[in-house]
């Protein structure tokens, strides 16, 4: 089928795809403008940087302790997540309203490929009990790990910041959202248009018949409308009238 005649699909259908595509849109406005709760992200983050003490007593670390670094934060990473921490935290700070298995599932721990860097992220509708939460399991596994690994090589880089800051939601905006939902209705009116096309079979041209027994047409019968036939009608009418008229003359042949 050539490209022009799936436009013509397209544009016989254009109310429809108008139709979908604007009430979809008013819908996805609606839901973003009054529905949606935004969600707030605070991240901290700590450091694995355990090094080696030389025999002057200068600390310095070399190639094989990186790796040796970056090998325990996978190990860290499920000891973070662990209830020997997230009991700890859930006890100390009464203030954050979760439980242990609350911040568990809330808490994403994540670390580059090769870096010694972990990453403490939590999402919430409150940003300052995210910042609190992030910062007190940071706080709570670095006084911790020497305990259950004994070990003393994790410190806290970054802390999540509460006072002085401007939560912006992470959820998208209504305005993107919208315009998501615009393209994503259009594609898929467009799809429902073509796939109806597809499905009807009836005759509507002389095309379709040449198309279908694969012979031409040799003539066909045009469309007539009501508005056609009244307007026949009254021409025939005021014709007879004219005809009937005893002052009639017809014209000479």
């Amino acid at each position: 089928m050539e490209l022009k005649a799936y436009f013509k699909m397209i544009w016989n259908r254009k109310w429809m795809i108008a139709v979908i595509v604007t009430l979809t849109c008013i819908a996805v406005g609606v839901k973003s403008y009054f529905f949606t709760v935004p969600v707030y992200q605070a991240s901290s983050r700590l450091i694995v940087n355990q090094s080696v003490e030389a025999a002057n007593g200068v600390r310095y670390m070399d190639l094989t302790q990186i790796r040796s670094n970056i090998t325990l934060i996978k190990t860290y990473i499920e000891i973070i997540k662990s209830s020997a921490i997230m009991d700890i935290v859930a006890s100390s700070h009464p203030e954050l309203g979760l439980t242990s298995e609350q911040l568990s599932s809330a808490i994403r721990v994540s670390a580059a490929n090769d870096s010694q860097v972990m990453n403490l992220t939590m999402t919430s509708v409150s940003y300052e009990r995210a910042a609190q939460a992030v910062n007190a399991v940071a706080k709570v596994f670095q006084e911790n790990i020497s305990k259950i690994m004994n070990v003393d090589n994790v410190t806290v880089l970054d802390e999540a910041k509460v006072d002085g800051v401007t939560p912006v939601p992470v959820n998208s905006s209504p305005i993107f959202s919208i315009v998501i939902s615009f393209l994503v209705s259009l594609g898929i009116a467009i799809g429902v248009a073509l796939f109806i096309d597809y499905l009807d079979d009836t005759i509507k041209n002389e095309a379709d018949i040449e198309q279908l027994l694969g012979l031409p047409a040799i003539a066909f019968i045009p469309r007539f409308d009501r508005g056609d036939l009244k307007a026949k009608k009254s021409t025939a009418s005021s014709t007879n009238q004219q005809v009937g008229d005893p002052g009639y003359v017809p014209a000479k042949q």
